[in-house]
């Protein structure tokens, strides 16, 4: 594409030189930039949001090591499945902040108030249902011929349930600790 267009300005040619593998590419790049920017924002508006709404330093704390747990084992079980961390599993990213923050608040607002068998007592059911009810929507997309489309199922699957599993087992534990070393 490069010698084209050099070739055609040496002649004073004014030529735009595209294809599917060039679109591909500059589309790539350009989601990689704007997904540091997104994932930027999608960190910040969380960390407001969890001090707005749990008011404690050592469980907002709490709840961010929980969500980078649940990340490394993401990045780790598409790993073992044979996954890469495509562009595919790139745009998962604000997509699964987003649902485990939900589930790490509901978790978390209840474990702080009555202790972590209240919560999973109240909100536990809730939080597995409407991750399973997500992870089947999405899921759907499996049936799909497009390899694109049925990796990026079984990667938000995999990102959706680890995330939930983070948020009922590593969060109250870690808020447990970061209470007792409140005392």
């Amino acid at each position: 594409a490069a010698a084209v267009t050099r070739l055609a300005a040496a002649r004073g040619l004014d030529v735009l030189v595209t294809s599917a593998p060039l679109a591909s590419a500059a589309l790539e790049q350009a989601l990689r930039r704007d997904l540091l920017v997104v994932a930027a924002a999608a960190a910040v508006a969380v960390i407001i949001a969890l001090l707005l709404l749990l008011r404690r330093g050592y469980a907002v704390l709490a709840v961010l090591v929980s969500l980078l747990v649940s990340a490394a084992l993401f990045c780790a079980l598409l790993v073992l499945c044979g996954l890469s961390l495509d562009l595919y599993a790139a745009l998962l990213a604000p997509l699964l902040i987003g649902y485990g923050v939900d589930d790490h608040i509901y978790i978390a607002r209840e474990t702080l108030r009555d202790g972590a068998a209240a919560a999973y007592a109240r909100s536990g059911r809730a939080v597995i249902t409407t991750t399973a009810t997500s992870v089947g929507a999405i899921g759907a997309l499996w049936i799909c011929e497009t390899e694109g489309l049925r990796r990026l199922a079984l990667s938000a699957s995999i990102g959706l349930t680890v995330t939930m599993l983070c948020a009922l087992l590593v969060l109250p534990a870690l808020l447990a600790v970061g209470g007792r070393s409140r005392h």
